[in-house]
């Protein structure tokens, strides 16, 4: 290979990835969170989801963006850009407690497709309050508006 042809081949490479790594998907189900960081992410069985609630994402607590551990543990999904809130979960499996957060422009609105899927699943009521009903109705989240679509076909 001679003259940029070597830069040429790095490149494409590395924008590959970074192409695969700048989307972050949240789809809320009846039965699983799935989180779909590039190629990646797990599926979260919402009957496993003790707590769900809507918290800023603190980059320098998990070293910026991408797929980050922080020192306690909690495991973030994140990607940059909108107001920097996030979805906190508690998931415990057996007697194995883990923390996850996921960053998403709707924050409130995943965590009430969250909610309304536990209460679906586990058959218990779902405590919304007011202002997050209310950014909920305008929600354009792919997760929200399939939580809300299963909710109108059950009730």
């Amino acid at each position: 290979l001679q003259g940029g042809r070597p830069g040429l081949l790095a490149v494409i490479p590395l924008t590959l990835v970074t192409l695969l790594m700048s989307h972050l998907r949240v789809v809320v189900t009846d039965d699983a969170v799935h989180v779909q960081y590039g190629l990646w992410g797990p599926t979260i069985a919402v009957e496993n989801i003790t707590r769900c609630e809507v918290q800023r994402y603190e980059a320098m607590r998990f070293g910026g963006w991408g797929f980050k551990r922080s020192l306690d543990g909690t495991v973030a999904y994140s990607v940059p850009g909108g107001e920097g809130e996030c979805v906190a979960l508690e998931i415990t499996e057996g007697a194995k407690v883990r923390k996850v957060v996921i960053t998403t422009p709707n924050a409130a609105g995943v965590a009430l497709a969250i909610e309304e899927a536990r209460a679906r699943k586990l058959g218990s009521r779902v405590r919304v309050d007011a202002d997050e009903a209310s950014e909920a109705s305008e929600v354009t989240d792919e997760a929200a508006a399939a939580g809300e679509q299963q909710q109108r076909r059950r009730g």
